[in-house]
């Protein structure tokens, strides 16, 4: 069995690397939401713990989960946005320094 290297396999193995990136990384998203998730769900136990005023109810530590996975996504998608910019403003940041 002769594998042949042609355009369409070389797009198909790229589309195949693309999509198991894009997987991984939307997997551990989701594995890292759900960890801010539950600490914040327990951040109401933690506070009563501490001896402090706030009412302990299961609505209020979805509340608080809630909260933190979209603090979380918000954060992510702040990253992702410096990140993309540097990337497209690097090669005039190289020029700017001299090319150092």
């Amino acid at each position: 069995m002769a594998i042949e290297i042609t355009y369409e396999t070389i797009i198909i193995l790229s589309i195949f690397v693309a999509v198991v990136f894009i997987l991984y990384r939307l997997f551990k998203m989701a594995l890292r939401a759900a960890l801010v998730g539950i600490a914040s769900f327990s951040f109401p136990w933690v506070v009563k713990f501490l001896s402090l005023d706030l009412p302990i109810t299961a609505n209020v530590g979805i509340q608080f989960a809630l909260l933190g996975i979209a603090l979380f996504f918000i954060y992510e998608s702040a990253h992702t946005i410096v990140k993309v910019l540097k990337i497209i403003t690097w090669p005039i940041r190289h020029l700017l320094k001299g090319g150092k």
